[in-house]
């Protein structure tokens, strides 16, 4: 009966075999170029599905993927359907791993994901900046969560961020205008002392995430407001700061915490209960 799927179908399957065949000479070339490490690499624009829009950034070895291919190659040589299907599993398009460290995603590797017309490639990784950006970019490239030593860094590192232009600036009275009016917040002064609050109090979480290249700490506590309609709206204050250039991005009220057009969704690493940078164990989530 295989004649009766669709041409549809059939060109699904020659671009998966397609892209599997690529994907394991990328492997031979980054052998043959002692390459440690890989980089996942998703194209992102509208069209991204959320499995590649979660696994773009993540860090592999490389000999991983040389057993990954391996065993594919094995499994298939022998009419193995199912050790095929388990050594290069695709993922539903339910499965959220927004929040699933990469150690915890048997088998991910390879290209393609989710589809057979995946964009998604891989790159060569050599590593990032030494010291705690470094640290932080590459938990966040794995979805994993930061010891609370290093929460506190960000947070201390955030207290000292600042507005691109100063707290007087065009950017901070831009976002003012913006944002202040759901937060029920009357001059800039008053906006500017909310952020502060926002990033200082225990009461609030913290994530990483990625947009534009850069690291980013999103400081964020649930909120409800009643909009014109006198509809209560449930979502949270959240602060956002640039962590690599110490810059604050915004302050504002939002319905949900990701965001598509950041290229590593923020991953919670905890926070609440870290109060001034001193450790204040009230909770730990």
């Amino acid at each position: 009966g295989v004649s009766e799927n669709s041409l549809h179908h059939w060109r699904s399957v020659a671009n998966t075999l397609a892209t599997r065949t690529r994907a394991m000479g990328h492997v031979a070339g980054y052998e043959r170029a002692d390459i440690a490490y890989i980089k996942i690499k998703a194209v992102l624009d509208d069209r991204t599905t959320n499995v590649c829009r979660h696994l773009h950034g993540r860090v592999i070895p490389v000999p991983a993927l040389r057993a990954q291919a391996n065993a594919w190659q094995e499994a298939s040589s022998r009419g193995d359907k199912f050790a095929a299907i388990k050594a290069w599993p695709f993922f539903g398009d339910d499965e959220d791993l927004s929040q699933v460290p990469t150690s915890e995603l048997n088998g991910v590797g390879l290209p393609p994901y989710h589809h057979g017309n995946c964009r998604t490639t891989t790159v060569a990784y050599f590593g990032d900046a030494k010291g705690d950006l470094g640290k932080w970019r590459r938990t966040l490239q794995d979805r994993d969560r930061l010891p609370m030593s290093d929460i506190e860094r960000v947070i201390e590192r955030a207290k000292g961020a600042v507005w691109a232009e100063g707290a007087d600036g065009g950017v901070a009275r831009r976002h003012f205008g913006d944002h202040a009016g759901r937060l029920g917040l009357r001059n800039l002064g008053d906006y500017n002392a909310s952020i502060e609050d926002n990033i200082r109090r225990a009461g609030r979480e913290v994530y990483l995430y990625q947009r534009k290249g850069n690291i980013r700490a999103l400081f964020a506590r649930p909120h409800l407001r009643t909009n014109a309609k006198g509809e209560v709206i449930d979502g949270f204050i959240v602060t956002a700061v640039d962590v690599e250039n110490n810059k604050i991005v915004s302050h504002h009220f939002k319905g949900e915490i990701q965001n598509k057009t950041d290229e590593i969704a923020p991953v919670l690493q905890g926070g609440k209960g870290i109060m001034k940078g001193i450790w204040q164990w009230l909770t730990r989530t």
